[in-house]
Parts: structure tokens; C-alpha cells; sequence
């Protein structure tokens, strides 16, 4: 049963989501995202984070998930690392937002090591930014944003290389986005409370 309660005026005080694993290999199928804890988040009115997304198993669950009716736009994938085309199309299709952890997932070899952001942008995904563990990983967001940076544009280089191809890089506008804008719908706890306003001087 949930009570509610009026909300003040302003911004929240609190905001919640829920936090879960993809699949049950990592804490067994009490964490495991699927209709139970979607049914959960949304009696509670709030949005879900799903960690350790990442290769074949996760791919399986992300169709089940969308056949389910339980992936949407309040739903946050972190890592998608090795994932299907299959999975990707259905994250694209159903809005789902991603983030990205550039030197959790480069550093600890995280399925395929490889930050997914040219998956997610070929979905029509733009992917936030996450730090993932930051007691063994930088825990500032510049340098999520270079890793991510150099990752990318080395991977665009080096699937050109030999052909006639130009290499589709993302810019540095592409990762600021991905730390602001694009990481206020992957985690609207971090919306910012005001809205930054154009100086004129």
C-alpha cells in the first residue's frame, strides 16, 4: 500500500528510483529486473536503473522485456556493453535510456570493454554518462567524458582505416551533451534545479 503525499512547491526534496541487476547471475532473481519490480516502480510512481547490462544474457532480457511492456522511457540501462542488434533496436523503439560507465567499462573489461555509445546513437539513443564504481575508478565526470572521447574517436579511426570511408566521430558538444542534457533523462536525480540563463555582457 502506498500512501501519498502532497507534494511542496518547488523542486523535489527527494526524488527515488529503483535500483536492479539485468539478469539473476550477479544477486539471484530477487534483483532480477522483470514484471515484479517494474510493477513495483511503477506503483511507486518512479523510474528504474538497471545495472550490469551486458552481453548475451542481458540482450535475452531486454526482449523480454520489451514483449513484457516493462521497457520505456523510465527505464535506464547502464553499461550496455556486447548486446545484440536485436536488443539495441528494442531499446531504440521503446525510448529507453542507456548510460554509459567509459572507464568502468574500458578498465574492468566489461564484456566487450568497448563504452556502447556508437550502438545507443545508432538506435536513436543518446546515451547519459555513469562513473559506475567510484572507489576504484576516477569519480569525476571530465574524466568519464575524455575516456568516452578518446574511446570513440580511436574506434571511428580505426574502422575507416584501409577504406574510402570517413570515420564517424563524436565531438566534444557529443560528450558534454551526454554529461548534462542527455544525463538529466537517464537520471532525473540529477536534473539540475535551475535552469542555467545566457549572460550578455
Amino acid at each position: 500500500m502506498v500512501t501519498r503525499l502532497p507534494a511542496p512547491a518547488g523542486p523535489p526534496a527527494l526524488t527515488l528510483r529503483l535500483a536492479t541487476l539485468a539478469t539473476d547471475e550477479i544477486a539471484g532473481p530477487a534483483l532480477a529486473y522483470g514484471p515484479e519490480l517494474a510493477r513495483v516502480a511503477a506503483d511507486l510512481g518512479i523510474g528504474v536503473s538497471v545495472d550490469a547490462v551486458f552481453g548475451t544474457s542481458s540482450s535475452e532480457a531486454i526482449l523480454r522485456w520489451a514483449k513484457d511492456g516493462i521497457l520505456n522511457p523510465d527505464v535506464t540501462l547502464i553499461h550496455s556493453t556486447g548486446l545484440t542488434p536485436e536488443a539495441w533496436k528494442a531499446m531504440g523503439e521503446t525510448g529507453t535510456t542507456v548510460a554509459l560507465a567509459p572507464t568502468s567499462d574500458a578498465q574492468i573489461g566489461l564484456e566487450t570493454a568497448i563504452p556502447a555509445v556508437d550502438e545507443a546513437l545508432s538506435a536513436g539513443i543518446r546515451p547519459g554518462l555513469s562513473i559506475d564504481v567510484e572507489v576504484a575508478l576516477a569519480g569525476d565526470t571530465f574524466t568519464q567524458m575524455r575516456a568516452l572521447h578518446a574511446i570513440q574517436r580511436m574506434r571511428a579511426v580505426n574502422a575507416a582505416y584501409g577504406t574510402d570511408r570517413q570515420p564517424q566521430r563524436i565531438t566534444t558538444h557529443d560528450v558534454l551533451d551526454f554529461a548534462t542534457t542527455s544525463l538529466t533523462s537517464t537520471c532525473p536525480l540529477c536534473a539540475p534545479r535551475s535552469t542555467p540563463r545566457a549572460r550578455t555582457c
